[in-house]
């Protein structure tokens, strides 16, 4: 009798722990199933974006598309640096007239100047009247926003979101619009805006979109309007009260005769006259200048620190004109979205 309740209370105790087991096991499934819930609802529910960031870098097609036709389709390179104070776009091709020509803007906020080349290479500064400040997304739109689910853009995946009958302020009617981006950044992979009452749906879409602006774009490609066209008439001097001793030095070095021929500047030469330190510095740095502008920019205006740049003359500013048809003027974000 003492073996058997033994054996029945040791198989209690087994079906107690089984039980317990089982008990616990269904309780972790059930917060399983609701956590799991919870991850899925949010991840079915995220909100669209706000704002472009601060500093981004991208790649974008602009198309314009009336009554089912194609009448604007322009790629370019963006750059866009609240930082630095500055935006521009560069490498613009008019993907319906394929061409070698290039347009470029560089709006330099800190110097309160737009600086731009249109396709014939006509050069031209204007003064901006407004300031730097990020592309935000109207409140309107994000407002009503509808989470669609994710769609694969320029080879990424992207959030969807669709806002319905959004005010347009431009027209009084309404638009739609649709938004992607990233969902780990809220970077914006694509904006659509379709307004139906003049048929007319108008996209931008960014490929390799990034923050991380890259090296070569600051003081290389986004100022290459102001180095062309702001500069291509400026000559080389020497700084006003430069040391003569160091002016001496870089004169010897320019009018080495396998760097610079300096034979006009020698007695007998055309520029000889004025017979001075300066007046010499200013003609042999000019001439390196001139003749090695295209490959090193402003560093072959530098001489050890004693040359600048300067205009030959004073430049009016003069209002940018573009040779670019603006077939249509979307609500909330400029056709050409920066500068």
């Amino acid at each position: 009798p003492r073996s058997t309740l033994s054996s029945s209370s040791a198989a209690s105790d087994v079906y107690k722990r089984q039980y317990q087991r089982r008990v616990r096991g269904e309780i972790m499934m059930y917060l399983f199933i609701v956590f799991l819930f919870l991850g899925l609802n949010v991840a079915q529910n995220p909100t669209p974006p706000g704002k472009f960031p601060d500093a981004w870098h991208s790649w974008a097609v602009t198309s314009v598309v009336v009554q089912g036709r194609v009448v604007y389709d322009k790629g370019q390179i963006y750059t866009f640096d609240l930082f630095s104070d500055y935006a521009c776009r560069y490498n613009e091709e008019d993907l319906l007239n394929p061409s070698d020509l290039r347009a470029f803007d560089f709006c330099l906020y800190s110097a309160g100047i737009h600086y731009s080349t249109d396709y014939y290479g006509n050069c031209s500064m204007s003064n901006l009247t407004d300031t730097l400040s990020p592309i935000v997304f109207n409140p309107n739109i994000t407002k009503v926003a509808k989470f669609l689910g994710t769609d694969i853009v320029n080879r990424i995946p992207c959030y969807h979101f669709y806002s319905q009958n959004v005010y347009n302020p431009k027209t009084g009617g309404v638009v739609d619009v649709d938004v992607w981006s990233t969902p780990t950044y809220q970077w914006p992979c694509a904006i659509s805006i379709v307004d139906n009452s003049v048929n007319t749906t108008v996209t931008w879409a960014f490929d390799g979109f990034t923050t991380n602006i890259p090296t070569d774009v600051n003081y290389t490609l986004c100022v290459k309007p102001k180095q062309d066209c702001i500069e291509q008439n400026y000559v080389c001097h020497a700084i006003p009260n430069a040391d003569p001793g160091q002016l001496g030095t870089a004169l010897a070095w320019v009018c080495n005769p396998s760097i610079l021929d300096c034979s006009p500047i020698n007695p007998g030469g055309n520029h000889y006259y004025p017979n001075t330190l300066v007046d010499h510095c200013n003609w042999a740095f000019n001439a390196y200048y001139q003749i090695h502008k295209k490959e090193q920019g402003a560093a072959a205006c530098n001489f050890g620190g004693v040359a600048q740049l300067v205009p030959p003359t004073t430049r009016k500013l003069s209002t940018v004109t573009k040779n670019i048809s603006q077939p249509y003027y979307p609500p909330f974000f400029n056709l050409d979205l920066i500068c």
